[in-house]
């Protein structure tokens, strides 16, 4: 896989619903790293990790998963979040495959 830079940090920053409006995701950018908390609790925030153009992983050790009581058992997909927007426009939605019997992921669009 070529190497590929995200957009500056900021751009990410926000928060962003699904479609039902019941969950929630919230971008933080803070001293030069981005990080998601679900449900914008800081107890679920996990520091994201650039993997490829728009998209950012949170994957971490299982033992440090472990300890913030989270399950270790996903698929790769899981730990994978893809942000979309126009190429030259701000970003407008982040995907997320949280249930593996929906392949294509849950869209979460950014407040505005």
């Amino acid at each position: 896989m070529p190497i590929t830079s995200p957009r500056p940090l900021i751009a990410y920053a926000g928060t962003y619903w699904n479609s039902q409006r019941y969950l929630r995701v919230d971008i933080k950018a803070e001293g030069g790293r981005l990080f998601w908390a679900l449900q914008g609790l800081e107890s679920e925030m996990y520091e994201l990790e650039h993997y490829h153009n728009n998209t950012w992983t949170w994957l971490r050790p299982r033992n440090y998963l472990v300890s913030r009581g989270r399950w270790v058992d996903q698929p790769p997909m899981y730990w994978l979040v893809k942000f979309r927007g126009p190429a030259q426009g701000p970003i407008q939605s982040v995907t997320w495959i949280h249930e593996t019997n929906v392949p294509s992921g849950e869209t979460f669009f950014k407040e505005v």
